[in-house]
């Protein structure tokens, strides 16, 4: 149920954007329009947001103002010529964040808002010392739920002589890469564009395949 209310929030902040596209969001008017109960006359989803904690629907909203602003930016700085925002569809990972303050730990368990009814509990593999900042919690179509804990981890000052990079490997983008530099990039970002050029190159083989024949071709490849 939360995850089907955050996502609910977000969608409804979609539909306001859409309605509005010249007026300017801000966190009070989307809060009103999705999440505060005296501007909703529906009893059925006063009841459905009333049993989700307050800081997990704000979150929807959050979320999609992140979004809306890291659109603007790719805008603004020519990677994009235009965009819309879209609405999420249950098939996609669903998460919500979860101010650190609102989370217990008990050994390996950790429990979500403890005081609130119906707190949710995780049990996790390893134990966790303490948690300093916020966390987000996702959850897949394949049915897995994950908790990501940021942690504080202390710079040590390096002398390289070439730059090095770190790679993060994802779900929807294949990877992101990050370098020394500065410079950032990413790889398979486009999964249509990537099936599509896999699907020409196959042509290709197969064309010279038919033109030169097998072994002739087997050489071409050699």
């Amino acid at each position: 149920r939360w995850f089907h209310v955050t996502r609910w929030v977000y969608n409804q902040c979609v539909q306001w954007y859409l309605e509005h596209a010249e007026d300017k969001p801000t966190l009070k008017i989307l809060r009103n329009y999705t999440i505060n109960s005296s501007k909703i006359h529906d009893s059925c989803i006063t009841k459905m947001l009333s049993d989700v904690p307050y800081d997990v629907k704000d979150s929807g909203i959050r979320d999609f103002m992140k979004a809306l602003t890291t659109q603007k930016k790719l805008v603004k700085e020519g990677k994009k010529k235009h965009f819309t925002m879209k609405f999420r569809s249950r098939k996609d990972t669903s998460s919500f964040s979860i101010p650190h303050k609102y989370v217990k730990l008990e050994g390996t368990l950790i429990k979500c808002f403890p005081k609130f009814l119906g707190s949710l509990k995780l049990r996790v593999r390893e134990r966790i010392k303490e948690i300093k900042h916020d966390t987000r919690i996702t959850w897949n179509s394949r049915n897995v739920f994950e908790i990501h804990i940021p942690t504080d981890i202390k710079e040590k000052p390096m002398n390289l002589k070439y730059n090095v990079c770190s790679i993060d490997p994802g779900e929807k983008i294949f990877c992101s890469v990050y370098g020394s530099d500065g410079d950032s990039y990413l790889i398979g970002n486009n999964g249509s564009n990537v099936d599509r050029m896999a699907s020409v190159a196959a042509r290709m083989r197969n064309g010279i395949q038919r033109i030169l024949g097998p072994d002739e071709s087997r050489e071409f490849k050699e």
